[in-house]
């Protein structure tokens, strides 16, 4: 549910409990295809500089 906005809560009853919220949001394994491009950019560009 949502508490002040922006925030998650959840509703447990009471005494001890161990609660994990986990969030992926959506297209988050298409981030890595950019930063790899990039990564093995700088990895050619840096290589051809020292030739």
């Amino acid at each position: 549910m949502r508490v002040d906005g922006g925030l998650c809560g959840v509703k447990v009853p009471a005494g001890t409990h161990h609660v994990r919220l986990r969030y992926v949001p959506p297209g988050w394994p298409w981030v890595w295809a950019p930063f790899g491009l990039g990564l093995l950019t700088c990895v050619v560009v840096l290589r051809r500089s020292r030739k």
